[in-house]
């Protein structure tokens, strides 16, 4: 098959690009880069900025969009905004036009999902808002859509409660990168990835976990480094990743993103989510992941129990073996496929 892989989530499509490929498919990615992530794109579609080259590149390079839709067989989409705005309704009446089935990765924080998402108990406390109109507008687009993939728990059950019926979701396909040798020493590495560097839009709970972190230091002085770091480029995050022992991912999903599968696929002992809820998806409830909650004394509590040789190598070895099941990019792109041709007949 012929696949159009349209923007990037953290990796998301630069994964499940390279697991199509190995079974078979011709997949092209068309991006922006996410941001400072700078992931890599085979179509040119213009890049970010507000400069007046910025917005043509991306007016130019959108427009050019609309005589390839129809050499795919599949065109996905992650991003609830797909198109440049002045443009955006032609292009896509364009795509709604073509022959290419569409789908749709539920991955990110749109507006559904804002607004179903302070129903759990606990949530990313900036996504309680109110936008009608942005909520209609991606609901009338999904409704058109030949199929909807949430990539965690909190998505599915966020299109289903805005009535979008939605795959089973299919786990992130994660690559087996080279790993990259630690620094012999005797103190274990506890590191946070920072998805969002300004903390007026903390997804992840950054300002719970370095305030964990600044107790923990305390404590565990002779013992253990706590690091956190934000707005890297992907390929400089899975280097400094690899280097941890433990990965202290989120505090406000039930289930579990790109970073913690990273850490699981490097056999490093993962803190996440992992609320009862979710394990009615098969394969979380196999997870190795430890649940953590917004409550600094639980975080606390939850990394000070794995501080320890043994227990890091065990459950490391746990995790190394679920990803390595669920995660391995060829497998979930055999998830892919079979939608993909279940679209198509």
């Amino acid at each position: 098959m012929k696949i159009l892989l349209l923007h990037e989530m953290s990796g998301v499509h630069t994964n499940l690009k390279f697991g199509l490929e190995k079974i078979g498919h011709e997949v092209d990615i068309a991006t922006y880069g996410d941001g400072w992530k700078q992931y890599p794109s085979s179509i040119n579609i213009g890049r970010t900025g507000s400069d007046i080259s910025a917005k043509f590149s991306r007016l130019w390079g959108n427009f050019s969009l609309i005589k390839l839709f129809s050499y795919y067989d599949v065109v996905q989409i992650i991003s609830p905004d797909p198109f440049f705005p002045p443009i955006s309704k032609v292009i896509l009446n364009a795509l709604m036009g073509s022959s290419a089935k569409k789908v749709y990765i539920a991955a990110g924080s749109d507006a559904i999902y804002r607004n179903y998402v302070r129903e759990l108990k606990y949530f990313p406390p900036h996504d309680w808002f109110e936008n009608t109109k942005k909520f209609q507008k991606l609901k009338d687009m999904l409704l058109q859509f030949d199929a909807v993939v949430p990539v965690c728990w909190e998505y599915k059950y966020c299109m289903n409660r805005a009535d979008i019926k939605t795959t089973s979701v299919i786990p992130f396909p994660i690559i087996e990168y080279e790993q990259v040798k630690k620094p012999w020493s005797n103190r274990i590495r506890v590191f946070h990835p920072i998805n969002r560097p300004n903390h007026k839009f903390d997804f992840k709970g950054t300002e719970i976990i370095e305030s964990a972190f600044a107790d923990l230091r305390d404590k565990y002085e002779s013992k253990a480094d706590f690091i956190s770091k934000g707005g890297l480029p992907y390929k400089e995050y899975l280097r400094e990743a690899a280097k941890a022992d433990i990965i202290v991912d989120q505090v406000y999903s039930y289930s579990y993103g790109m970073s913690a599968a990273i850490g699981l696929r490097q056999g490093q002992v993962v803190l996440s989510g992992r609320e009862d809820d979710i394990k009615s998806e098969r394969f979380y409830a196999e997870s190795p992941i430890i649940n953590i909650t917004p409550n600094k004394e639980d975080v606390k509590n939850r990394i000070a129990e794995c501080l320890s040789d043994s227990f890091i190598s065990d459950v490391g070895e746990q995790g190394f073996r679920f990803a390595a099941e669920h995660h391995d990019p060829a497998t979930v792109a055999k998830a892919y496929e079979a939608l993909y041709l279940a679209l198509i007949k």
